[in-house]
């Protein structure tokens, strides 16, 4: 059974907390992919019920670990709001409240 959306990040301990997961079929943009390796050693030894389907799915491939690369990292502000990256020719709208 796939688990909800981003539910990865309760399974990872605190050091691994920038590493995020990504569809592999998805176009990327941002992010440099790294092993998996590590993150399949946490996988491995955890209990959750939803750790041997993300296992599956980085081992087939469906999955990629990735990190931001560092012209994209998160910059906290104020109310711990995140920059958004916009692709090139994409709509975006902003409140001016």
């Amino acid at each position: 059974m796939q688990p909800p959306k981003g539910y990865y990040k309760q399974i990872l301990p605190p050091d691994m907390s920038h590493v995020r997961l990504a569809f592999a079929n998805v176009p990327r943009h941002g992010v440099d992919e790294v092993s998996p390796e590590p993150f399949l050693a946490v996988l491995d030894a955890s209990q959750d019920e939803h750790a041997a389907w993300y296992g599956a799915e980085i081992r087939q491939g469906r999955i990629v670990c990735v990190v931001l690369k560092p012209e994209y990292q998160e910059r906290r502000t104020g109310e711990q709001r995140h920059e958004k990256v916009w692709q090139p020719g994409e709509l975006f709208f902003r409140s001016h409240s």
